[in-house]
């Protein structure tokens, strides 16, 4: 892998290659708008291959869809996205982060998310697409404060 890398918002020009990577990684892509709001993305050559995104709920935001091209793994883009989805969270005045994961709970509590009960989620959180039918419910449900 040569050429060089840069984080930047997505736009909607990256909607496709988004969404096949997603969906590659066999996370949700029913509710995601072409305009990628909230979401970053890690590019080479122009091409995206690793993306995060987040909803935004009032002072609430849930962390959803990141994912890495499996060529591109362990070289911390994933850990370069989460900062900036988290940054990006402060600059918008949000006091938690939350997410739901079946796979990464221990790559989350490393980077200062914990585990909470699904019942201690709140309400914006309960009501999105991603608690009520895109995630299982046995998906772990793990919060942050920003």
């Amino acid at each position: 892998m040569s050429g060089s890398y840069i984080i930047k918002a997505a736009t909607r020009s990256d909607f496709e290659s988004v969404s096949t990577l997603l969906s590659q990684q066999k996370l949700p892509v029913e509710d995601i708008t072409e305009d990628l709001s909230h979401f970053f993305v890690v590019k080479q050559d122009d091409m995206p291959v690793a993306v995060i995104g987040m909803e935004h709920h009032g002072e609430i935001g849930l962390l959803r869809s990141m994912a890495t091209d499996p060529a591109y793994r362990n070289h911390g883009f994933a850990s370069s996205l989460v900062n900036s989805i988290l940054n990006h969270g402060r600059t918008l005045g949000l006091k938690e982060m939350y997410l739901l994961t079946e796979t990464a709970e221990t790559y989350f509590a490393k980077r200062g998310f914990r585990k909470i009960n699904r019942e201690e989620a709140p309400a914006a959180i309960k009501q999105s697409a991603e608690f009520t039918h895109l995630c299982p419910s046995s998906a772990v449900v793990m919060k942050k404060e920003l």
